[in-house]
């Protein structure tokens, strides 16, 4: 198995798990730009026609779906970082919450929750009030609809903008 770029060393260390607890903490913007290379290595094939639906939430098999692999945003970020060079098996099928607690961890938040609860509360950085719902409504990325001809090109520009708005460096209260 390939390692995961999350960009951490070591996320025990004790100053990055006082500021994962504060209210106020945001991911740095290399964290984002960790995230948005990872999706970027996916973006074209994740761009193929039927290859995205924000609304599945299982790993495929290889070759059951038109795209052979899974159709949203963190089952897409999965197969970037955990599935580079092979799709899963069939016995090993993993939901979105795989690539949502990746995306996470490469950020510093607090699993699923955290992640989207950092978006809901930091509207202005995430671009609009929406963010809780980045995994499962087309609304939560700017641009980005049901019909989308390049969905995950749109998910990748949404992301660099959040990313521009993020404090130059991780911040916390």
């Amino acid at each position: 198995m390939n390692k995961i770029n999350t960009g951490l060393v070591d996320a025990a260390i004790p100053e990055v798990m006082e500021q994962r607890l504060c209210k106020e903490y945001h991911p740095t913007q290399q964290q984002m730009q960790i995230v948005i290379d990872n999706l970027r290595s996916i973006e074209e094939e994740a761009n193929m026609e039927g290859c995205f639906d924000i609304e599945e939430g299982v790993i495929k098999e290889r070759d059951s779906t038109v795209c052979n692999t899974v159709m949203c945003v963190a089952g897409w970020y999965a197969m970037a970082t955990i599935y580079k060079d092979d799709h899963p098996p069939y016995s090993e099928r993993w939901v979105y919450s795989t690539g949502v607690e990746l995306i996470a961890e490469t950020l510093t938040l607090d699993g699923e929750v955290g992640l989207e609860e950092w978006a809901d509360n930091n509207p202005t950085i995430w671009g609009n009030p929406y963010g809780y719902d980045m995994f499962s409504d087309v609304g939560a990325y700017n641009g980005l609809a049901h019909n989308s001809e390049k969905p995950m090109s749109i998910i990748i520009a949404h992301l660099e903008a959040v990313k521009t708005r993020l404090p130059l460096r991780g911040s916390h209260v």
